[in-house]
């Protein structure tokens, strides 16, 4: 029924029938609404899943190139360090030699003096000890008569001398002083020869 103003006027079942009508239209917005979210929120997590495999992946490979920058850090740095070995070993040898080199000689001569008197000092700034010597060839020890210290003590600047002769074709061809320094008694016996 119409009453005035185009206001329907219905009875009481029409009423609870649009209620109930406009309950499930409510209803129905309300669940499309969900099923919406529900669908924007599936979307996000599926975008989030995937961004999170490439995370993961990405994570993988860089631990990859983390796990070989850090292998290849550690070659590198073995080469360097035995590199840095044989520079500091090298140097150590090089610092030898030019001691060796600064170091006075330890016999300066032999030097001819008059005649057949020649003449051996010690200039290596050390006492050194002559221990033996030995006249080649074999037979001409006779030949040659050495000076100086008994007890083979060469201070630095004492002389060492001896004269030499010749017999019947005989003379001498070589003489090796075997001494040592006498500060080092155990030291290596160093050999000095001498081309006649």
């Amino acid at each position: 029924m119409r009453v005035g103003g185009g206001v329907l006027i219905a009875g009481p079942g029409v009423v609870v029938r649009l209620y109930g009508v406009l309950m499930d239209l409510a209803a129905l917005i309300v669940s499309f609404g969900l099923l919406v979210v529900s669908g924007v929120a599936a979307v996000a997590a599926i975008v989030q899943a995937r961004a999170a495999d490439r995370s993961r992946v990405d994570a993988e490979a860089a631990l990859g190139e983390a796990r070989a920058a850090r292998d290849e850090s550690a070659r590198l740095a073995a080469v360097a360090t035995a590199a840095f070995v044989r520079q500091a070993e090298a140097q150590e040898r090089a610092n030898v030699l030019k001691e060796d080199e600064m170091r006075p000689p330890v016999w300066s001569g032999p030097k001819w003096v008059s005649g057949s008197l020649y003449r051996l000092v010690n200039s290596s700034g050390r006492t050194i000890h002559v221990e033996e010597y030995e006249v080649l060839p074999d037979g001409a020890e006779n030949l040659i008569q050495l000076s100086g210290p008994e007890d083979g003590m060469y201070a630095y600047g004492d002389a060492l001398s001896w004269v030499m002769s010749n017999r019947m074709g005989l003379s001498v061809e070589k003489l090796t002083l075997s001494w040592r320094y006498a500060d080092e008694p155990d030291g290596e016996l160093n050999r000095f020869i001498i081309p006649m």
